[in-house]
């Protein structure tokens, strides 16, 4: 015995179909169209087999499904897989369109300043051509030393932020804030000291000059 039955609606059309052989009923469902899935019961008898196979589709046509025939109607071993799909195939990464550096217009040269794959000979080349490949230079992070010592020097203000801010750049290039402030502290002092030893100069003449009426010329005064 085998019977097939099929719902369709706005939302979905599903088949539904049950085979009994001997003491088997082998019950298969899933979308019209598809393998589905399948289902094998053994009973003690073939009658309690039959029994059940109608039992399950008086249940299906309460819940409005149609008996019909259809060339479709064909259950496949319950142990058969559906095909998997294959797995998607893993993008390439683009190859990146080789260049003259020498020559290069201005945004295929910034693209090329900034792949990974350049070394610091082939970057020392591009050094003045463009700020805006200077920039890329300046801002990666394997940038040779030498190099961000080079455009330290660079008239383009954005470019020796970057290089500041690099953690290969020589400190004497771009000397750290409390060094900087070490310094300007270090000049004060020294001035503060030298204005005290003029005026120190300058109280010793004057009251020599009010003691002895005469004047007094100091070196440097």
């Amino acid at each position: 015995m085998k019977i097939y039955l099929e719902f369709t609606d706005a939302n979905s059309a599903k088949f539904w179909q049950v085979s009994v052989n001997a003491e088997s009923v082998i019950t298969q469902w899933g979308k019209i169209g598809t393998v589905g899935q399948s289902k094998t019961k053994s009973y003690d008898s073939p009658e309690a087999a039959e029994k059940d196979a109608l039992k399950q589709k008086n249940a299906k046509l309460k819940k409005g499904y149609v008996e019909t025939s259809s060339d479709s109607s064909v259950i496949v071993n319950p142990t058969a897989k559906a095909p998997m799909e294959k797995a998607a195939a893993t993008p390439k990464k683009p190859v990146q369109e080789a260049i003259d550096p020498s020559s290069a217009p201005k945004a295929k040269l910034v693209a090329w300043c900034k792949a990974e794959e350049r070394s610091g000979t082939e970057l020392e080349q591009t050094l003045g051509r463009f700020p805006e490949s200077d920039r890329a230079i300046a801002n990666r992070h394997d940038c040779p030393s030498h190099i961000l010592s080079e455009l330290s020097h660079s008239s383009d203000k954005s470019t020796r932020s970057k290089v500041a801010s690099n953690v290969n750049t020589p400190r004497d290039d771009f000397p750290s804030p409390a060094r900087t402030r070490h310094k300007v502290q270090h000049h004060k002092e020294a001035a503060s000291t030298a204005d005290a030893s003029l005026s120190r100069r300058l109280s010793w003449a004057e009251r020599l000059k009010r003691t002895f009426k005469f004047d007094v010329t100091i070196c440097g005064v």
